[in-house]
């Protein structure tokens, strides 16, 4: 009982030790006042160089969203309410989680959404839907066109960051791998879970 234990204690603890949140991965923080842009150039430096720098959010939106693999789930899990209420906790100065980008070949600058394509797509809403309202307390709420064009937001939008880590994965089978052992049981829903594990499947007959 004594060696079993011994061995079951060993196997945690080089569980802990290599897994999906060890995993070293380039990080940086990306300004809030230019995030949609510094998206793309991630995701497809060569799109973002053909399209031009300085140009408007909505000119890059389909570009990111070119880079959602397969395996990941629709980006419509998060209600208005939700929306507004991460872009206002951004706005008051929270610093959310890492969104999660992934490479598979070296090169941060030709990469795939890992995790975050909710945070993503309300960051872009923000930046593309005029009339998103955005609540900061009861009976003060602004539209995200307000908030954009007044000067004050606008500089502290420059001082306002989203932090990202780029991961370098082998193969894709890794990066779904991740996908499930990051989200299992935690943020998404079981069907989510299982459609990203059906595609694994595919991957590894």
């Amino acid at each position: 009982m004594k060696t079993n234990m011994t061995t079951v204690f060993s196997k945690a603890l080089d569980r802990c030790k290599n897994n999906a949140f060890s995993r070293p991965a380039y990080t940086v923080d990306l300004a809030m006042d230019d995030i949609v842009g510094s998206f793309l150039r991630f995701l497809n430096r060569n799109l973002y160089r053909e399209i031009g720098c300085e140009k408007s959010p909505e000119e890059y939106k389909a570009g990111i969203f070119e880079r959602i693999p397969p395996f990941q789930r629709n980006n419509d899990k998060w209600t208005p309410e939700m929306q507004s209420a991460f872009i206002r906790n951004i706005l008051l100065g929270m610093k959310p989680s890492p969104i999660l980008f992934y490479s598979l070949n070296d090169n941060n600058s030709d990469c795939w959404v890992l995790d975050g394509l909710q945070r993503i797509t309300c960051i872009i809403r923000f930046y593309t839907d005029p009339d998103m309202v955005i609540q900061f307390s009861e009976g003060v709420e602004l539209t995200s066109r307000q908030i954009l064009s007044n000067s004050t937001f606008e500089a502290m939008l420059w001082n306002l960051v989203i932090p990202l880590k780029v991961y370098q994965f082998k193969n894709e089978v890794e990066a779904v791998e991740h996908y499930i052992e990051f989200n299992d049981q935690i943020t998404h829903a079981q069907e989510d879970i299982i459609k990203a594990k059906k595609y694994l499947m595919q991957l590894i007959k």
